[in-house]
Formats: C-alpha cells, sequence, structure tokens
C-alpha cells in the first residue's frame, strides 16, 4: 500500500472513527477510549468494527503499524 492509498483510507473515515484510530496508535484500550471521548466501550467498539470495514484491514493491529510505518506522511485533517 502506499502513502497515498493510507491517506485516501483515513479521508474517508468520519472525525469520531479518526479520533477512535488515534487513540488506537497511541496505545489506548477500549476503556480508556471510552473515558477519554466520554462514549461507551460499545460505541468505541462498534467504531473500531466501522474503521476496518472501511479501510479493508482484518485487524487492527495491522492496521495501526501500516499507518505508523508511513509516519508523517500521514494528514490528519
Amino acid at each position: 500500500m502506499t502513502p497515498e492509498q493510507i491517506q485516501e483510507l483515513i479521508d474517508a473515515l468520519s472525525p469520531r472513527e479518526k479520533e477512535v484510530l488515534q487513540l488506537l496508535m497511541q496505545g489506548y484500550d477500549t476503556a480508556e477510549m471510552a473515558e477519554e471521548l466520554n462514549i461507551s466501550k460499545h460505541t468505541v467498539n462498534t467504531h473500531r468494527r466501522s474503521i476496518l470495514y472501511r479501510t479493508g484491514f482484518k485487524n487492527t493491529q495491522k492496521l495501526v503499524l501500516t499507518i505508523i510505518s508511513y509516519g508523517s506522511q500521514i494528514q490528519w485533517h
């Protein structure tokens, strides 16, 4: 996957999905994300599933590692 393709996937996410993804990349677990975003754990898990579905990744670890590999080339606007 190219940096441009990763950027397109991130750009297609909702603002809340981007927030969840950024917290995942910082190592937050579900409970911590729920507390940080003031939403339920169920809602966090719904966002996580949606992120995987919309990006086509099978698991969050692979997605996070792929994004990290491109580092500063990714824009979170």
